[in-house]
C-alpha cells in the first residue's frame, strides 16, 4: 500500500466513525478510535471515563502557555499537567498499535505521532453541512433535538483544543490535511471508495 495508515480528524456526527469501520473492514486492517482512550485507561488502571474528562480540559489558550513556561523558569522539576501526561500516554498506545501493522487511527492527533516514527501516513479530515450532520446524530446517535446544537459546538471545541493543544495546529485548516471530504454531499460509501483508492 501506499500509505502504512490512515489518521482521520473529524466533525462530530460527521460520519468518521462509520467511516473508517466500514474501510478497515474493506481493506482488512483494524480500526482505533475510542479504543485508543480504553487501553491507555487500562494500561494505567484510571476509568475511561476520567481520562476523557482530562480530554476536554486540554487547551491552546495563551495563559495555559504562559502558565507552563512560568512553571519552567521557576525551575520546577514537574512541569507536565495531567492533560500533557494522558497526551503522551496515548502516544505510546498508539506507538504499540503502529508496530503491529497497518491501521487506521481516528482522533487523538495521532498523525503526529506516527510521522514522527517515519511511517507514512494519509492524513484525513472529514466535514459536512450541519444539516446532515443533525440528521445524523439525530436518527443514528438518538440525540435529542433540543440538545444537539449544545452537543454539537461542545464535541467540535473539544476536538479542536485537543487537537490544537498538542500539535499547534488549527483543528479545521484543510490546507494541513493530505485530503478532506464532505461527508454529507459524498455520502459514506462514496467517502470510503475514495479512501480506499488513497491507499492502493
Amino acid at each position: 500500500m501506499k500509505y502504512q495508515f490512515i489518521s482521520i480528524e473529524r466533525q462530530y456526527a460527521s460520519g468518521g466513525t462509520g467511516i473508517s469501520e466500514k474501510l478497515a473492514q474493506e481493506l482488512g486492517i483494524p480500526c482505533y478510535g475510542r479504543q485508543i482512550l480504553e487501553l491507555t485507561a487500562k494500561e494505567c488502571g484510571t476509568p475511561v471515563e476520567y481520562l476523557e474528562k482530562m480530554e476536554e480540559k486540554a487547551t491552546n489558550s495563551l495563559l495555559y502557555s504562559i502558565a507552563a513556561m512560568a512553571r519552567i523558569s521557576s525551575g520546577q522539576g514537574e512541569v507536565l499537567s495531567g492533560e500533557d501526561k494522558l497526551y503522551r500516554m496515548e502516544c505510546d498506545t498508539i506507538t504499540r498499535l503502529a508496530a503491529e501493522g497497518p491501521a487506521i487511527f481516528v482522533g487523538h492527533c495521532s498523525v503526529d505521532i506516527l510521522r514522527e516514527k517515519g511511517y507514512r501516513v494519509l492524513h484525513v479530515y472529514l466535514h459536512a453541512d450541519k444539516e446532515s450532520r443533525i440528521r445524523r446524530a439525530v436518527e443514528e446517535y438518538g440525540v435529542d433535538p433540543k440538545k444537539l446544537d449544545t452537543i454539537m459546538h461542545r464535541n467540535d471545541v473539544r476536538r479542536a483544543q485537543y487537537y490544537g493543544s498538542n500539535t499547534g495546529r488549527k483543528w479545521n485548516d484543510i490546507s494541513q490535511y493530505d485530503i478532506a471530504l464532505d461527508t454529507g454531499s459524498l455520502g459514506i460509501d462514496t467517502c470510503v471508495a475514495i479512501l480506499k483508492e488513497c491507499m492502493k
